[in-house]
Formats: C-alpha cells, sequence, structure tokens
C-alpha cells in the first residue's frame, strides 16, 4: 500500500479535483470557484442513489438520524458535504492526510477524520451506513477484500453498505502491478459475494458504468443482518 498512499498524497497537494473525478476541468490549471460549485454538487447523485434505494426498500434514510455514516476515500468532502445531515457523525476515510485536511475544510456538523492507516483497528460506533464510490478500483485486490470484510464487520444490524466495485477488464487480461501511479483493479464477482455471505450480509447488484467501457462495474449493496 506504500505506492497508493504516495500516489494519493501528492495527488491530493497538487490536483485534488481532479483526483476524485478525473476531469480535465478539474485540474488546479483549470479550476475556479464556478467549477468547484459545479464539482460539489455532482455528489448530490451518488447521496441520491442511496437513499432512493433505501425508499424502495421502505427505509427513509432520515431513521439513521440518530447513527453514524462511514465514507471510505471521502477526498475532498465531495458526498460527504451532502451526506452528514444525515447523521448524528460521519467517520471521514482517506489514505492521504492532504484530503482528510480539504475535507475537513468542506464540512459542517459532527465527523471524525480517520487515516486508512487506522482502519482495521479504529473502533468504529453505531454505523448504520458505510458508502465508497469510485476508490476502492485504486486499491491492489487483496486490501479490496480486506477493505469489504470489514465493511461487514463494521456495520450495525440493520444497516446497509454501498460498495461500488469493479469486477473485470474487458478485452485485455488483468494484472495487478504495484506502482506509484492510479492504480485500476477489479475483483471477480463471486469473491466478493463470498466475503458477503460468509460475514452475515445479504447482497444485492446494481450494474453500473462509472469506470468507461474497458471495465465492467457494479455496486454490492449489503445488509447487515
Amino acid at each position: 500500500m506504500e505506492n497508493v498512499e504516495k500516489y494519493w498524497e501528492n495527488t491530493a497537494n497538487a490536483n485534488p479535483y481532479w483526483g476524485v473525478l478525473t476531469d480535465e476541468k478539474y485540474l488546479s490549471e483549470n479550476i475556479n470557484s464556478d467549477k468547484i460549485k459545479e464539482f460539489y454538487k455532482s455528489g448530490n447523485g451518488e447521496l441520491n442513489f442511496m437513499i432512493n434505494y433505501l425508499k424502495n426498500h421502505s427505509i427513509s434514510i432520515g431513521d439513521f438520524k440518530n447513527y453514524n455514516f462511514l465514507e471510505i476515500g471521502t477526498g475532498t468532502g465531495r458526498i460527504a458535504q451532502n451526506s452528514i445531515k444525515f447523521c448524528n457523525n460521519l467517520y471521514c476515510i482517506d489514505i492521504s492526510d492532504k484530503y482528510l485536511q480539504l475535507c475537513s475544510n468542506a464540512l459542517t456538523g459532527n465527523y471524525t477524520l480517520v487515516n486508512y492507516k487506522h482502519f482495521y483497528d479504529y473502533n468504529f460506533e453505531k454505523v448504520k451506513l458505510i458508502y465508497t464510490w469510485i476508490t476502492l478500483q485504486h486499491n491492489p485486490p487483496h486490501e479490496i477484500k480486506k477493505i469489504v470484510k470489514r465493511v461487514c464487520d463494521i456495520l450495525d444490524k440493520d444497516g446497509y453498505a454501498f460498495l461500488h466495485i469493479p469486477f473485470a477488464k474487458n478485452n485485455s487480461e488483468y494484472e495487478y502491478v504495484d506502482k506509484e501511479i492510479m492504480q485500476m483493479n477489479c475483483v471477480p464477482k463471486n469473491e466478493i459475494i463470498n466475503i458477503i455471505i460468509k460475514n452475515n450480509c445479504s447482497f444485492n447488484i446494481v450494474n453500473s458504468n462509472h469506470c468507461g467501457n474497458e471495465w465492467s462495474d457494479c455496486y454490492y449493496i449489503l445488509k447487515k443482518l
């Protein structure tokens, strides 16, 4: 994970907004106040996806108000800025201290910043919702699987997790390479499903297209039993 940490710390310092949404308009040389507003507003899309999914399963996100949420890969707080109002406290996880600082600058409300190196030993309490978008793919495959297991462990009973994970690379062979670059990784569906089932969670799968035509990706939506 050393190369992963180095890459994202450097990116957070040089091009923090581009590092979250890799569009040239968010490069530091192109960014302005209007584009920053647009950037943060885009976080409503992921939040609304979760709200609507819960609503379709007869659950209101407002019912979680007395519980805590956890976001993996909080970055600049793009989604966190919108989700924090629905929970008692938001745990913000990121591998970059600079990103955690930027996230803190963007948030109003109760939140706790946790560097990813403490993710496996931190005592998370009363967590009813966990989510992560376009983040897990940047970790080695074995780390992605560890994260899924940890998510299952953290969730309170009847809590939900929304995990976006690529499951295949299309039209070419895939092989993980440990370099200081923006990694794109995948884990086959059956491996993720086995972890979920073994760790006392039910699941639903919703296909997505966040990674472009080169990758197949989906949301694993977990419920703690």
